[in-house]
């Protein structure tokens, strides 16, 4: 502390700063800054020498212990765009890789500032699977695509893996409303993930048979375009799946259905729970569909908002 402050001034204006939520004051009697804002001014202090040295001092001192924080490994990553006579560690992408959900948050904020776009791009690898978690969180939970759109405007040179990007802003694209706009761009694309918005698009203009059989190849198809075996889709795209056969009763398997709600109901992953009131709608359950409902809205009542509010549209629904 600086002898020529008091105290006292020290306070005024940290609780200034907290004012203006600049600071955010902890419970154990600490501060600390935003998310945001230590991320917007990262770049600009750690080439400063004072700084660096601070966070090199730091780096080292969690190096030494058992466990480091997610923090610990993208300081490393980002040191090596950064910091040019950092040593880059290669056990540092290998790491993120495997705790990439650890460390989306702060990724995620990194792309609205095009001073990380080197450095986000340093490991395609590493950096296209992030990209795919921020666009599959940002589409189902209604969040937005701006950040994921204005990176890649600044940086049409990154194509990600496997139709990457084409595939996610023709996701982009349908979910503002332009089915056809949608499909053509991923017409000729035939990997799950064209697949898998193929099979939107259809279950939307009402052609649920094509739907389904897109959803079906889908269950079999990589990120490559080549066979690999059968498997259950994501949460999100078994709910649209399911979905066709509310409009489309001819067309559901019954055995298949009732295999998947005895999967769903004995689930511990609430994923699964979410979906049950939609396949007792298609099992033509009201009741039950209901029951389920109210089991959602008691114990996971701030999750899946827009879900459930589909659910009570469909309720009304009589085919």
């Amino acid at each position: 502390m600086n002898p020529a402050i008091t105290r006292k001034e020290y306070k005024n204006v940290l609780n200034n700063l907290v004012a203006k939520k600049l600071v955010t004051f902890g419970y154990d009697d600490t501060y600390d800054v935003s998310l945001l804002l230590k991320i917007e001014l990262f770049p600009r202090l750690v080439i400063q020498s004072k700084y660096n040295r601070i966070i090199k001092s730091s780096q080292n001192r969690l190096r030494s212990l058992y466990y480091q924080p997610i923090e610990y490994h993208i300081r490393n990553y980002l040191f090596s765009e950064f910091v040019k006579d950092h040593v880059f560690l290669e056990d540092t992408i290998e790491y993120l890789e495997v705790n990439l959900n650890a460390a989306v948050a702060i990724f995620d904020e990194m792309l609205a500032f095009r001073v990380y776009d080197r450095a986000l791009m340093r490991s395609i690898k590493l950096f296209s699977r992030l990209m795919d978690i921020v666009h599959n969180n940002n589409t189902v939970y209604f969040r937005g695509y701006d950040k994921m759109i204005r990176f890649y405007n600044r940086n049409p040179q990154f194509e990600g893996l496997h139709h990457q990007v084409e595939n996610q802003l023709a996701e982009m694209i349908f979910q503002g409303g332009h089915l056809i706009h949608a499909y053509e761009s991923v017409e000729f694309i035939d990997n799950k993930e064209a697949l898998l918005l193929k099979a939107q698009v259809e279950l939307f203009r009402g052609n649920f048979a094509l739907s389904v059989a897109n959803f079906e190849k889908a269950r079999s198809i990589g990120e490559e375009g080549v066979r690999v075996s059968r498997g259950e889709l994501s949460y999100y795209h078994e709910f649209f799946y399911w979905l066709n056969f509310i409009f489309w009763p001819e067309g559901l398997n019954l055995k298949k259905l009732d295999n998947f709600v005895n999967r769903a109901e004995k689930s511990q992953n609430s994923n699964h729970k979410v979906l049950l009131p939609l396949l007792y709608m298609v099992k033509k359950d009201k009741t039950q569909a209901e029951t389920q409902l109210i089991w959602l809205d008691k114990n996971l009542p701030e999750a899946y908002p827009s879900v459930r509010s589909f659910f009570f549209f469909l309720m009304d629904y009589d085919p």
